[in-house]
């Protein structure tokens, strides 16, 4: 029997992401037999790094702030310890320390993964000529959703070996709630009613999340309705300070409930009437798949990814979230019709069964690779 395939993912870190989630997922769901994972994080592990299936497979170099030599030497040790098949780098910065400490994809085989749509510095000419000379050093690049790969090839960063690898959710775990008043029970807040509609949002305080746009639009549509309460899951990122602030100040502040970050997501989904993804800025969001999985209808802003998974699919509705009055406007409208809520909730379930399963995406991926260790 031949050995199992070894790729060495290259990260940014292993903090709370969707990125990061999928990394963990796939370390659960690729055959070991076949292949042997491992995790390389450029400055530090964190909370999705414990849920690999073999946490002792992860290695931090603690990069400082600003670009480290040091990082490089700290790779090319421990790609040398290893000796893998394959170099699986994610996003721009860890392509840069893969390729440096490989002299350029000369002594080992990188594919290279873009896991959000290209914007504001992103694009600046520097970035775009480093994008363009690291990825004629890749064997492959893979993009999140169909969209983005566009998005990347308009740009000029074309590839010979350029795939679509959508993400993907293990719907044995990320069910519909049979039970959804005891579903709520299971989250550690008070004052939720039967007749609370549950507005749920997910996702790191990032600057382009859209928090701050959702929790305007949310303060205009408490003041006509007494039933929406928002629920807010997720932690970490350079806006928190910033929104809990916000929170903190408004009038409605008390059906505003910010959960931290949430090992049992599961819970969080069964219990809300509706995902509402504000990102200005997505490749595919894991959050909008693992809440149609439990059938939850979702609302999101026009980012690359979520039209793609929403006009695909009828789990949701695509939505313009340019300033909170529209996305107010487009909530009361959401809620006014239940109906079509209980549609969008079943149609998201079932396109996830059939298009965005965890084993679809598992099997891509292992394709890829088998297809680069054979070359």
């Amino acid at each position: 029997m031949p050995n199992p395939i070894k790729v060495l993912h290259v990260v940014d870190s292993m903090g709370a992401g969707g990125m990061e989630n999928g990394i963990a997922n796939l370390s659960h769901h690729l055959p070991t037999e076949n292949f042997d994972l491992h995790v390389c994080c450029i400055r530090t592990g964190g909370i999705i790094g414990e849920r690999l299936k073999h946490p002792s497979q992860l290695y931090e170099i603690n990069k400082p702030p600003g670009f480290s030599f040091r990082c490089v030497k700290q790779l090319r040790k421990i790609t040398q310890k290893l000796q893998p098949d394959i170099i699986h780098t994610h996003n721009l910065g860890p392509l840069i320390y893969a390729s440096l400490s490989t002299c350029m994809g000369k002594k080992w085989k990188i594919l290279h993964g873009e896991h959000a749509e290209l914007f504001g510095t992103e694009l600046s000419l520097r970035r775009k000529k480093i994008r363009k000379l690291m990825y004629r050093r890749c064997r492959a690049i893979h993009c999140v959703s169909a969209q983005l790969t566009k998005q990347i090839a308009s740009h000029g960063f074309g590839h010979e070996n350029l795939h679509t690898i959508p993400n993907g959710v293990d719907t044995s775990k990320f069910t519909p709630a049979y039970d959804k008043s005891r579903a709520r029970d299971k989250l550690p807040i008070k004052g939720i009613t039967d007749d609370s509609f549950l507005i749920g949002v997910v996702g790191r305080f990032g600057p382009m999340k859209g928090h701050s746009l959702l929790l305007q639009a949310f303060e205009e549509l408490a003041s006509r309705q007494a039933q929406p309460c928002l629920i807010i899951a997720g932690d970490g990122g350079p806006e928190k300070a910033r929104i809990l602030q916000q929170i903190s100040k408004s009038k409605y502040k008390d059906r505003i409930h910010w959960l931290g970050f949430q090992k049992n997501m599961v819970a969080v989904y069964q219990a809300i009437d509706l995902l509402v993804s504000p990102s200005f800025n997505e490749g595919m969001s894991n959050a909008v798949l693992e809440a149609m999985a439990c059938s939850v209808p979702v609302l999101a802003n026009k980012a690359c990814g979520n039209s793609e998974i929403l006009s695909r699919t009828g789990g949701g509705t695509v939505s313009s979230m340019e300033r909170a009055s529209d996305l107010a406007e487009q909530l009361a409208c959401t809620l006014r019709n239940k109906d079509q809520l209980n549609t969008q909730g079943a149609a998201g379930r079932e396109a996830v069964n059939t298009v965005f399963s965890i084993s679809k995406m598992a099997d891509n991926y292992g394709a890829l690779y088998h297809s680069l260790a054979c070359q």
